[in-house]
């Protein structure tokens, strides 16, 4: 056997290039932070299971309960990965499971709001427990980007050398990512997470108060191979300001959804019905009007279009019949930019 054909060989074995753990990524399509979702300005955020970059940022703007135009800003990522990491993709698949969670665990900090429309802040911490859903562990993604790696070096070699080395049998890198995107999309996916939101009295970010405390779980099953999933999700909020008639009153909350989606060339469309329980902590409201435990269902939808790479424009209605709260029907415009590290 030739030297020449032995390098091949080496290349498509071992390409450099590609034994990080950390360059095994994927488009994950629409651009999610709980910490919006905490904050009442990304409901469905909660639901897009493991859909976050390692190191990303989030712009929007969102019509609030009073139809004001309201900025949004989000921040968040995996921390395990922000320091320099050298661990191969070998040494992440032999990692106790422990490890691969940890990996899988993101923080999340947004805030809405700015001067006397309010202002609100959310924090979140939140993982993926299902190893389905890791692109880390793809093996046709890194077999195909191995393949590129090889290519990238057989086209450094002088061209002498190229005449009698074999070609390797490369795609693009971005067909690669691409398809392991859509994998990933039709793996099932559990999430679960802590979050605690904060509002300004007086509007300002400088005088925060707690406004309660949050923890979901989220369950996200493909139906086939098609484009539609459905998922479940829980959230247990305490110690918040629940809005109702001409205010707000304290108190608790429990929600159970079920949302129904289709995601499929750059657009996703899904309807969500959401069953909720709220006990609150004093018998009268802001109007002196009595207050009783409320257990109600809301119904409602949304629209996601990616306009380019990384900006999507979002649609949303929500409605609440048969409840003491003032934002019976909502509509939500957004804008989201999705900055990838």
């Amino acid at each position: 056997m030739s030297a020449s054909l032995i390098l091949a060989l080496a290349l498509l074995v071992q390409p450099e290039t590609t034994s990080l753990a950390e360059e095994m990524k994927v488009d994950a399509s629409i651009p999610t932070q709980p910490g919006l979702a905490i904050v009442g300005a990304d409901p469905g955020g909660l639901t897009q299971v493991a859909n976050v970059s390692d190191l990303g940022t989030q712009l929007g703007t969102y019509l609030d309960e009073d139809g004001r135009l309201q900025p949004g800003f989000a921040l968040g990522g995996r921390p395990y990965w922000w320091a320099d990491n050298d661990i191969t993709l070998e040494d992440y698949a032999r990692a106790g499971r422990g490890t691969r969670i940890l990996a899988r665990t993101a923080v999340s900090l947004a805030g809405v709001g700015s001067g006397d429309d309010g202002s609100r802040l959310g924090i979140g911490v939140f993982t993926q427990l299902l190893d389905q859903q890791d692109p880390r562990l793809d093996g046709e993604l890194a077999t195909c980007l191995q393949l590129v790696a090889a290519l990238e070096n057989w086209q450094r070699l002088p061209e002498d050398r190229r005449a009698i080395t074999p070609r390797p049998d490369a795609r693009p890198e971005s067909e690669c990512r691409q398809e392991a995107g859509e994998r990933f999309n039709n793996q099932p996916g559990w999430t679960i997470g802590l979050g605690a939101a904060f509002a300004g009295s007086d509007g300002q970010f400088s005088d925060l108060e707690s406004d309660g405390f949050s923890a979901w779980s989220a369950y996200r099953n493909p139906l086939g191979a098609g484009p539609g999933d459905l998922s479940a999700r829980l959230v247990v909020t305490a110690d918040q300001a629940l809005s109702v008639e001409g205010g707000t009153a304290d108190g608790d909350e429990a929600s159970f959804a079920l949302v129904y989606a289709e995601e499929q060339d750059g657009r996703r469309w899904e309807v969500v019905a959401d069953y909720t329980m709220r006990q609150y902590e004093d018998d009268l409201g802001p109007l002196n009007t009595p207050l009783d435990d409320d257990e109600f269902f809301t119904f409602g939808a949304r629209y996601l279009a990616r306009v380019r790479e990384g900006v999507w424009v979002e649609l949303g209605y929500r409605t609440s019949p048969d409840t003491e709260t003032d934002d019976e029907d909502r509509v939500t415009v957004q804008i989201k930019l999705d900055l990838q590290d």
